[in-house]
């Protein structure tokens, strides 16, 4: 309790005054004791917030520090996307995170971290993607083209594998491995298209010449 010189001097004077009928003894006396129990004087009740103040109070600790329920709920969940072998979209779910609060710093560490890890294409997880692509296209996925694609997604800087099967249906496309949405409609009427020795679809079927049968042949048959 600190010492409120103020108050010993205002006690000490009422102390002096409520002893003065006993004579100078008393009023030195009540001085003393006025000016004791001045000096030890709290001063008035201190100002106590109402509960919707401490409520605002503590939502606002949580926007600026995610209580521990959050954070170890937020952990785990990003452990899990990285036990699935996608990376890139654990490092997703810590970004969303990263701007909600103030003191996120347990997530920039671990954000920074995992970037800094390399990605394995080698992995069934990516693999997979492209064996599925081939497979719906009737091909055989080759060690040159998983290769390539490999090269395309580091250069790129894919880290899932989601973003990696994207990367692959677009070098198909342009490679010609895919048929076009016309193509596949030509294909349910006159059989798939042919492909080269690569596995390009050959564009055998034109709006102006199908492999329609001849007349002489259908008057003969």
């Amino acid at each position: 309790m600190d010492f409120d010189f103020g108050g010993a001097f205002g006690g000490g004077l009422s102390g002096a005054a409520a002893g003065a009928p006993l004579g100078p003894v008393g009023m030195a006396a009540g001085g003393i004791l006025g000016l004791i129990g001045g000096g030890l004087n709290s001063g008035p009740a201190p100002y106590e917030p109402t509960e919707q103040e401490i409520a605002f109070g503590k939502y606002g600790l949580n926007q600026i520090r995610p209580p521990k329920s959050t954070k170890k709920r937020i952990k785990a969940e990003f452990k899990q996307y990285l036990a699935s072998g996608n990376r890139g979209a654990a490092e997703a779910f810590l970004d969303q995170y990263k701007n909600l609060y103030a003191d996120s710093k347990f997530i920039d560490k671990a954000l920074t971290r995992s970037l800094k890890e390399p990605i394995d294409y080698s992995t069934p997880a990516y693999q997979g993607e492209i064996e599925n692509l081939y497979a719906q296209q009737g091909l055989d996925l080759s060690d040159e083209d998983a290769d390539r694609y490999t090269g395309l997604a580091k250069a790129a800087g894919i880290r899932s594998p989601q973003a990696f099967a994207n990367k692959v249906k677009e070098d198909m496309l342009a490679r010609r491995l895919v048929a076009t949405p016309q193509q596949e409609i030509i294909s349910y009427m006159f059989g798939p298209s042919a492909r080269s020795a690569k596995g390009e679809i050959l564009n055998l079927y034109t709006p102006y010449k199908m492999n329609y049968p001849s007349s002489t042949a259908a008057a003969t048959a």
